[in-house]
């Protein structure tokens, strides 16, 4: 019984190590510039607004014509910044760190259309 019990409170633990709020501060609140290449080679630039307040993180996409795109499912799991977005589309990406305090990964919509997201922090 004290081992069943120990091992739940050690995944509690993990997994609260786990949760968006608490690492919540690995990015740092600001305009964050980056670029995207699209399933089908097309490249663009993007900008995204992060915001952290206590515990909580919130990413919106920045387009063009400065209309706010927001990122849902925002979490970091196995080191990965993964989040979702529905332009038209649902698309999941899953950001790993880059040299720089970046993130950079593949996004993948429900077609299995692929492309590459990266994320650079605000400039000090």
């Amino acid at each position: 019984m004290r081992t069943t019990v120990r091992l739940a409170g050690l995944l509690l633990a993990i997994l609260a190590g786990t949760t968006t709020g608490l690492n919540a501060q690995k990015l740092a609140s600001g305009t964050w510039t980056g670029n995207g290449v699209g399933p089908e080679g097309e490249t663009f630039d993007i900008s995204f607004d992060v915001q952290t307040s206590g515990d909580t993180l919130s990413i919106a996409m920045l387009g063009p014509n400065g209309e706010r795109m927001p990122l849902t499912d925002i979490k970091f799991e196995e080191g990965k910044l993964l989040f979702r977005w529905d332009p038209d589309i649902v698309i999941n990406c899953a950001l790993s760190p880059v040299e720089g305090g970046g993130f950079s990964g593949p996004c993948t919509d429900v077609d299995g259309g692929t492309g590459v997201v990266t994320m650079n922090p605000p400039k000090p």
